[in-house]
C-alpha cells in the first residue's frame, strides 16, 4: 500500500523549447579567442518525469548552435559556427508553491556535428560560408557537462518555464594529434531558453476517470433492474 501514493504522484511531461546560446572554445594554448554573440539557435523536444515531489528526471532531444571568433589583425575576426543534434539528460530537483515552481538540473550532454559555417568580417560584414569537415583534423562528436535554473508557472493549458544554462565541454573541437591543432579546444556554452509543457500523464488520469463514471453508471442501472 505505501507505493499507491508514490504511483500517484508520477507525472510525464513532453513539449518543445527554444533558446539562444552564447558560446566560445576554450582553445590552449590561448589564442585569444572570442565568444559569438550571435543569435546561435538553440530548441528540440523535451521529456520531463516526475514519480517524487521533489525530484525527477529531464531528457531532450535537441538542435544546437555554437562556435568561436578569432582575431584577424586589430579589428577584423574568423569565425565558425558549428550545428549539432545533441542529447543532454538531467537529474532535477524541484521545489513548488502552489503552481508556481523553481528547478535545478544536473547532468550530461553528448552531440554530433550536422554542419559547420565560418569565415571573416574583412570586407565589413562576415561572409560564412561551408567548412569542409576533415575526419582526421576535425572531431564531429562532444559531450560534456550541463547544469540550469530555471523558474515556470502551471497553467490549466500546461506549464510554461524559463531556464539559463552553462554548457561545460569535455571533448575537443579539434583532434590534438593533428599537426597545427591545439592540445585543447572544448566548447564553453551560456543559454537561455523558453519551454512549453503539457502533462501527458493527465490524458490518462482523465481516461480512467471516465471508466469508472461509467462502470458506476452501469452498476447503478443494473441494481435498478
Amino acid at each position: 500500500m505505501a507505493i499507491l501514493p508514490v504511483a500517484a504522484q508520477s507525472q510525464l511531461h513532453v513539449g518543445v523549447r527554444g533558446g539562444y546560446n552564447i558560446s566560445s572554445v576554450a582553445i590552449t594554448p590561448s589564442n585569444k579567442q572570442r565568444a559569438v554573440y550571435d543569435r546561435l539557435f538553440d530548441g528540440g523536444i523535451v521529456f520531463k518525469y516526475f514519480d517524487l515531489q521533489y525530484f525527477g528526471f529531464q531528457g531532450e532531444i535537441n538542435v544546437t548552435q555554437r562556435g568561436y571568433r578569432l582575431p584577424l589583425g586589430d579589428e577584423n575576426h574568423y569565425k565558425r559556427i558549428s550545428t549539432y543534434a545533441e542529447v543532454p539528460l538531467f537529474m532535477q530537483i524541484r521545489a513548488k508553491y502552489n503552481n508556481f515552481f523553481m528547478h535545478f538540473n544536473a547532468g550530461a550532454t553528448a552531440s554530433y556535428m550536422l554542419n559547420s559555417q565560418h569565415g571573416s568580417d574583412t570586407s565589413g560584414i562576415y561572409e560564412m560560408n561551408k567548412y569542409n569537415i576533415n575526419i582526421l583534423r576535425d572531431n564531429p562528436f562532444d559531450y560534456g557537462l550541463m547544469g540550469g535554473v530555471g523558474i515556470g508557472y502551471d497553467f490549466k493549458f500546461g506549464t510554461i518555464q524559463v531556464e539559463a544554462r552553462f554548457h561545460y565541454g569535455l571533448g575537443d573541437l579539434y583532434y590534438y594529434k593533428f599537426e597545427g591543432n591545439p592540445l585543447r579546444s572544448p566548447a564553453r556554452v551560456q543559454n537561455i531558453s523558453f519551454t512549453y509543457l503539457y502533462n501527458i500523464s493527465s490524458l490518462f488520469e482523465k481516461r480512467k476517470e471516465a471508466k469508472q463514471i461509467i462502470g458506476n453508471s452501469q452498476e447503478i442501472k443494473i441494481e435498478k433492474e
